[in-house]
């Protein structure tokens, strides 16, 4: 490397920080290849609850009611009419059922429900807009003994306070939660004694007291003003509104301008009644409150408008009706009655009032009709609700597109095989937007939650074989494509349950047959399978354990020229980047002893989920993440075996002093030159770096591939001729990604000498 005056050094510095800081974005062509979208289930739509972001768009939590999955609806405009709206399953197999839902002040869910697998009151805290990210914080509130009616606020610190009923005691209880995820709180016996809880609606009073309306003792409508902020005064029993000789469902509570409260229900007596009760105190003890019934009519929701006139929303047999108050007390005997839709789905409604008073309804089905089913989101054009849009939700949105491996037939198929919602998928596409006629999308496993960590190669027929882990049985999977499309398969479970199979990275050793290194998750050791057979169908499998750890928490698997693996691996005990080097195609302890198992780069803090290959000369290239910098790095072997003292060790991007390098995958071009895809994790982006020599010693190239939202996560690229093409997870749509990036993007050899040795 030439030596550089000062002021050289500095200008070199410069040009290193200003391209890690702020790397162009190329115009890249950019596909979402598997937006995760798949049909939903008639029977959902039960208990929805229906609130509005601060855009006007509604969100709506509800259930399945056979299955009683939880589900999320995140409208994209505020009739739910684009077509692009997401929908996911947030709780699964009978875990979710009477849910409610508030939004925290960036919009993201806090959603409370009934979890009937083993009848405990859930709190369930999104990160982000759609809970997609798969790191929300999930808390029981109330271990097996709660029962299925619950509601939650946010108090003024943001922090969830959440009513229900525990059946253990037959009492309404209160949470008020010291933090956003309530991981510590004041729990409270509001008011014992009840028998059978349903229906609780709760409000803040101006002092941020509880108050709390239910069906309770007897099936009466009860109510509750608390008199201290945790309800725990012991002095706030709850006392009887309304007694029918029947029930007070679908209860809704509201305050007034002056904190008295207005609350909806029914009478389920006879045909039903949609009724109104407005106190004339805070609490409802003043013996003369007005009750009034609205329209004849069940499944009834309300809110108030801004002159504070209550506004319902009902079934009427079949149909869907609103009501319009003219006075406070819906007193006036003059209420404008009209009929949203007649479509037979109406069974249960939510409703709020839009920036303009408008009505918005969600309506989905009963428990009594599941053929019936499904959700419609009502969204009126005016306040009277004389029309309005009425929109079935009819797909639903699943989680697809982490840990993705691609590959590129000699006939231009590319394949992507990823996980998606606990399934292993793939795609063949003919093309980078994966739209041609016939591009088939395969759920090649779906039995538990498989399809993690992909790794992928084409075997000598140009047919994927796939390695990946199953995550519930921590177990490693093999997949011996019959077709492109994988519709055909012979699949192998090549480590017994608890075996391991994390991080699996698949060659084929020159008869075909596969040879994997994975790490085990309960212990961390770094282990081999090298199957007798191509399927891996066969008793003669072998497994080895290379490093007994606990050590290998990400494997990188490429085979010398004599067919013995080389894995680099993020030792985890030393938080350093580790290479092994097997001495015989199996890494067996019987053949010359141990392995050997070097530390090219002793960190601290780096090493996390190499990415290898070999050069022209055998000898590995290693990208890899520096997670206590936050820097992608690099590393050059001298030799085959990666002896340290002839390695080079770079920092490739720091970003600037931005998060870069995460899950790097490599590859290189024609001539050697590394190309290497990795995440920006501080501006959620996909960047490419491309370098100008073999051993990246002369320069690179940075550029930002796709920014848009928060992308660029778990990449896989693979380059061909002229083009790279790299697909990753969209973490904002919950999907699958393809970019198409031209080798031309790095073609400029214009940073010389601009890297940091280390």
């Amino acid at each position: 490397m030439k030596q550089l005056s000062a002021r050289g050094r500095m200008g070199h510095w410069l040009v290193w920080w200003l391209v890690g800081a702020f790397p162009p974005t190329l115009a890249a062509a950019v596909y979402l290849i598997d937006p995760g979208v798949v049909p939903i289930p008639s029977t959902i739509g039960r208990n929805s609850h229906l609130v509005l972001d601060a855009s006007g768009y509604p969100v709506v939590v509800f259930s399945d009611q056979i299955n009683s999955d939880l589900f999320l609806l995140r409208c994209n405009d505020p009739a739910c009419s684009g077509g692009d709206d997401h929908i996911r399953v947030l709780a699964a197999d009978v875990e979710g059922d009477n849910p409610r839902i508030v939004l925290d002040a960036s919009n993201h869910p806090v959603v409370t429900y009934f979890r009937g697998i083993d009848a405990s009151m859930v709190l369930l805290r999104c990160n982000d807009p759609i809970c997609a990210g798969a790191d929300e914080v999930l808390t029981v509130l109330d271990p097996g003994g709660s029962g299925a009616s619950s509601d939650v606020l946010l108090d003024g610190a943001g922090n969830p306070v959440v009513a229900w009923f525990d059946n253990s005691t037959d009492s309404l209880v209160l949470v008020d939660c010291n933090d956003p995820a309530c991981l510590s709180e004041t729990a409270s016996v509001v008011s014992a004694g009840e028998g059978v809880i349903g229906y609780v609606s709760m409000v803040l009073d101006g002092v941020g007291r509880p108050v709390i309306a239910f069906q309770g003792l007897g099936f009466d409508l009860r109510l509750t003003h608390c008199n201290d902020l945790a309800c725990a005064g012991a002095d706030d029993a709850a006392h009887t509104l309304y007694t029918t000789p029947s029930q007070t469902p679908d209860v809704r509570l509201l305050l007034d301008a002056s904190g008295n409260p207005v609350i909806g229900f029914t009478d389920a007596a006879g045909s039903g009644a949609v009724m109104l009760i407005h106190c004339n105190d805070s609490a409802c003890i003043g013996s003369n409150e007005s009750v009034q019934s609205v329209a004849v009519g069940r499944s009834s929701s309300m809110a108030m408008d801004g002159a504070g006139r209550p506004a319902f929303a009902f079934r009427d047999g079949s149909l869907l009706k609103s009501a319009r108050c003219n006075d406070f007390n819906c007193a006036g005997g003059n209420e404008l009655i009209t009929t949203v839709t007649s479509d037979y789905n109406s069974f249960e409604t939510s409703m709020a009032l839009d920036a303009s008073g408008y009505p918005v309804v969600a309506s989905g089905t009963s428990f009594c009709c599941p053929q019936q089913g499904g959700v419609r989101i009502n969204h009126c054009a005016d306040e009277f609700c004389s029309t309005a849009t009425s929109i079935a939700i009819t797909e639903q949105k699943i989680d697809v597109g982490r840990s993705s491996s691609i590959v590129r037939s000699s006939g231009g198929t590319l394949f992507v095989a990823y996980w998606g919602a606990g399934d292993l998928r793939l795609r063949a596409c003919q093309s980078p937007a994966c739209d041609q006629l016939g591009d088939p999308l395969t759920v090649v496993e779906s039995t538990g939650d498989v399809g993690a960590d992909t790794s992928m190669v084409l075997a000598a027929d140009g047919l994927p074989v796939i390695a990946h882990w199953d995550v519930g049985n921590d177990a490693l999977r093999l997949v011996d494509c019959g077709n492109a499309a994988c519709t055909t398969a012979a699949t192998a479970a090549v480590t017994a349950i608890g075996e391991g199979g994390r991080s699996p990275s698949l060659a084929l050793d020159a008869g075909g047959r596969p040879v994997v290194s994975y790490s085990a998750q309960v212990t961390d050791s770094l282990k081999l399978a090298h199957c007798a057979v191509p399927t891996c169908i066969s008793f003669s499998n072998s497994i080895e354990v290379i490093d007994p750890g606990p050590d290998a928490s990400g494997t990188a698997l490429a085979l010398d020229a004599a067919g013995n693996p080389i894995v680099a691996l993020h030792a985890s005990s030393l938080g350093a980047l580790a290479v092994a080097h097997c001495n015989d195609p199996n890494c067996s302890l019987a053949v010359g002893g141990g392995e050997s198992v070097v530390i090219p780069d002793p960190g601290p803090g780096v090493g996390s989920a190499p990415a290898i290959h070999l050069d022209a000369a055998g000898r590995p290239l290693i990208a890899y993440y520096d997670q206590a910098q936050g820097d992608l790095k690099f590393s050059a072997c001298g030799d085959v075996g990666c002896t340290p003292a002839l390695a080079s060790v770079i920092t490739l991007d720091d970003g600037g002093g931005a998060d870069v390098g995460s899950n790097p995958a490599i590859d290189l071009d024609d001539s050697g030159r590394p190309v290497i895809a990795y995440h920006d994790a501080t501006a959620g982006a996909l960047r490419l770096a491309g370098c100008a020599t073999p051993t990246c010693d002369a320069g690179r190239i940075i550029v930002v591939v796709d920014d848009v939202g928060f992308t660029g996560l778990e990449p896989a690229l693979v380059v061909a001729g002229a083009m790279v093409y790299v697909s990753y997870y969209d973490k904002d749509l919950t999907g699958l990604k393809l970019a198409e990036v031209p080798l031309s993007a790095f073609a400029a050899d214009i940073f010389q000498d601009g890297f940091e040795s280390e």
